[in-house]
């Protein structure tokens, strides 16, 4: 939980170790650990994560709060009648690329 402390040197030494470097025993790159390696690592997760715990529901609270937004709010689709023009844009850039390649090709000759 937020502001627990390890206060015994028992509690300081279980839970001082390195997860980052590549030659340790709790490497993040093994996945084979001791009964005492993976008690070890289960119980770092369980403080971390309860030290995190007023964050991660505020991240949730958010992201529930975004849903039910878009859920009273959806866009809009996309119109048919937009489907032309879209494509009349692509072809005419199409053509003027042909066109320029064909005018370029005719002067190298």
């Amino acid at each position: 939980m937020t502001g627990v402390r390890r206060e015994t040197q028992e509690e300081l030494d279980f839970a001082n170790f390195n997860v980052f470097e590549k030659d340790t025993p709790y490497s993040i790159l093994n996945f084979c650990y001791t009964h005492e390696q993976f008690d070890r690592l289960s119980k770092l997760m369980e403080f971390n994560t309860k030290l995190g715990m007023p964050e991660i529901k505020a991240q949730i609270k958010k992201a529930v709060e975004r849903r039910r937004k878009l859920a009273e709010n959806p866009r809009p689709p996309i119109s048919l009648s937009r489907l032309p023009s879209i494509r009349q844009k692509t072809k005419a850039k199409e053509y003027e690329r042909y066109i320029s390649m064909r005018m370029s090709m005719e002067s190298e000759t």
